[in-house]
């Protein structure tokens, strides 16, 4: 049981937040991006959510979904593919997990060291209130939340509200026009209250939200503050040492009249890691000594820039993906 302190920090700073929460498995740590829908998606609808999922979860997020058919199941799947990381934030207690039919799934999730977390008490029903709890701790999680294919009524435009209270940025999934309903997620795109998903406006979002607020990683002032001088010492020191290469391969290029060299993959640690083998971001932060936020934030943008993928065992490698 996670209780005060021991919450998960973006629980503990809701207005009314929940006294305690029961997990199995683990919670995987950040970013995070959340994925919702209909229940019961077209057959392109639920690949669409699957390969998005597929694909964040392959650039180091963390896929949070509510553990219901159709989207919901559609997101794990797509993490679980890419050998990622997914937590459901589900309505009842893991030995009543709900629904039925996705039992043998979240086995399988905490089984393998991904989450499974609920608010609810032990005896709760799966009643409307029940899911409503749900959906406001899920947006709550995500630091981004996606919205594949949605009708109206809607749990999926639940989700979205409760997110666009806590200020978390939503994007819609593209949908097939042979969906039974969309009229939930037409009408939000009408309203311009959200925009188009692609894995870059994520990735932008995330920066603003995760890797230049030390906050998220870390509630204690004084280790944020602690961790700020380190980061800057070591952006000098880079800068510095950056410097004295450009100018003595100049001095170089000078003398011999010939064009500078192309900066090696020593010039960047995180890529020189890669290049020396290092195949997971905690080998990264081990052989680097950088933190974990740093690591994320270079390796999504060395993959955005084609330096580095993650082949088909979700291990980094150096180079783009081959076709």
């Amino acid at each position: 049981m996670l209780s005060g302190a021991s919450l998960p920090r973006e629980l503990a700073d809701l207005i009314n937040p929940p006294a305690e929460a029961h997990l199995w498995g683990l919670i995987p740590k950040g970013p995070r991006v959340g994925l919702v829908g209909t229940r019961e998606p077209s057959r392109e609808g639920f690949r669409i959510a699957f390969a998005a999922a597929r694909q964040l979860a392959a650039l180091g997020m963390t896929i949070v979904s509510g553990g219901a058919l159709g989207i919901d199941r559609a997101a794990h799947l797509g993490a679980l593919r890419a050998r990622g990381s997914t937590l459901v934030v589900a309505p009842l207690w893991y030995e009543r997990a709900y629904p039925n039919e996705n039992r043998k799934l979240f086995a399988r999730l905490v089984r393998s060291g991904h989450g499974y977390l609920t608010v609810s008490a032990a005896d709760a029903a799966p009643v409307t209130p029940t899911f409503h709890r749900r959906n406001r701790i899920l947006a709550a999680l995500s630091d981004v939340l996606l919205l594949g294919e949605t009708g109206t009524p809607s749990g999926g435009l639940n989700a979205v509200k409760f997110a666009r209270d806590l200020g978390v940025p939503v994007l819609v999934l593209p949908w097939s026009t042979r969906a039974f309903d969309t009229r939930g997620t037409q009408n939000e795109l009408e309203r311009g209250k959200m925009g188009y998903f692609n894995p870059v406006q994520v990735i932008r979002l995330l920066e603003g939200r995760i890797f230049d607020n030390p906050v998220y990683w870390e509630r204690s002032a004084r280790a944020v503050e602690e961790r700020d001088r380190a980061l800057e010492a070591k952006e000098q020191a880079r800068a510095r040492k950056s410097k004295r290469k450009a100018k003595t391969t100049r001095g170089k290029a000078q003398r011999s009249g010939a064009p500078g060299a192309p900066p090696a993959r020593s010039d960047d640690p995180i890529l020189g890691a890669v290049a020396a083998g290092m195949t997971t971001i905690d080998a990264i932060v081990d052989h680097t000594g950088e933190g974990a936020a740093v690591v994320q934030h270079r390796v999504l943008r060395l993959t955005l820039e084609g330096a580095v993928y993650r082949d088909a065992a979700g291990l980094l490698r150096v180079g783009q993906l081959p076709p």
